[in-house]
């Protein structure tokens, strides 16, 4: 009593038949029933298990009334379908529903005109990764919501590639090239790298700086230039060279921008490397406040240095 689901270690269910005068609607009404599933093999396969309540298809195997089997099940008037016919007959819907509760998980397929979509959703914490042409879900009317793709949750997310990870805005259009393909990165990462060597060089021959100072920096960024670049790679095993270590590349064609009404902690345990093929910037409301425990080395090529 109570249950919305009742089935056996096999996965079979009870089943009550409508011209059965003497059924109760309880565990009594018949013999446990096979379930067909859409692909069932040795633990592995399709699982969904008749609720109560669901009109199921029986058919009996070589005709014989000791070997049921349920073989589908229907909508009928109380178990309607998912969303409203015909106004949503484009979409394609697996859709669950919570055990003893109201929420759903679905994976949804819309093959509406021109706006064809994928959608995996779940009700919990309104998570969803959604593909393709961007609406609300259709029950809601389907109004434009963009186009690409979104993963969105109202809690935690989170983002992990234990190999490296690649965050760009350049365009591969139709997916022709592989998928960790940076050569516009590494191009710019290789130029500003370069600054920092030349650069260093210009102040160690002014007698700015010591030998060694900057050049540790140009050093470790080569480094992490290589690392990113790759050393070896084998695309007929799918392998590729790229991201040889696991680094974070963040890239665009156009422009990053990071903003927050708090604070922003950039921190490194060796070097921090700032490149600019313009000018340098900084806006600052209040204080700046520059702390150095070994020394401040400072070199101006032309044009001179002015203070006020």
């Amino acid at each position: 009593p109570g249950e919305e689901i009742y089935c056996d270690e096999h996965g079979r269910v009870r089943v009550q038949f409508p011209w059965d005068r003497l059924g109760q609607d309880d565990d009594k009404s018949s013999c446990w029933v096979r379930v067909t599933q859409a692909w069932a093999g040795a633990t592995w396969g399709h699982m969904a298990i008749p609720r109560i309540g669901q009109e199921v298809v029986v058919s009996f195997l070589d005709g014989d009334p000791d070997q049921p089997m349920i073989t589908g099940r229907s909508y009928h008037i109380v178990n309607r379908p998912p969303y409203r016919l015909p106004e949503f007959k484009a979409l394609s819907p697996l859709r669950s529903k919570e055990h003893h509760g109201k929420r759903h998980n679905e994976l949804r397929l819309d093959d509406t005109t021109g706006q064809i979509s994928a959608a995996l959703m779940s009700d919990h914490d309104h998570t969803a990764l959604h593909l393709g042409y961007l609406t609300h879900p259709r029950h809601f009317g389907g109004q434009p919501r963009g186009q690409g793709f979104e993963l969105r949750t109202d809690t935690h997310g989170v983002i992990r590639a234990g190999g490296g990870l690649l965050l760009t805005t350049e365009l591969r259009a139709r997916a022709v090239q592989h998928h960790t393909d940076l050569a516009e990165t590494a191009e710019r990462l290789q130029t500003a790298q370069q600054y920092h060597t030349t650069f260093a060089r210009v102040a160690r021959d002014h007698l700015a700086q010591e030998g060694g100072d900057q050049d540790e920096v140009g050093e470790a960024l080569k480094a992490q230039h290589d690392a990113i670049c790759g050393y070896a790679g084998n695309p007929e095993a799918n392998r590729f060279p790229e991201l040889a270590d696991p680094q974070l590349v963040l890239a665009s064609p156009t422009g990053i921008a990071t903003t927050t009404p708090e604070s922003t902690h950039i921190a490194c345990g060796e070097h921090l490397g700032l490149s600019t093929g313009g000018h340098t910037s900084l806006a600052i409301g209040k204080r700046l406040l520059i702390s150095a425990s070994r020394g401040v080395r400072q070199f101006v090529q032309s044009m001179g240095w002015r203070l006020v």
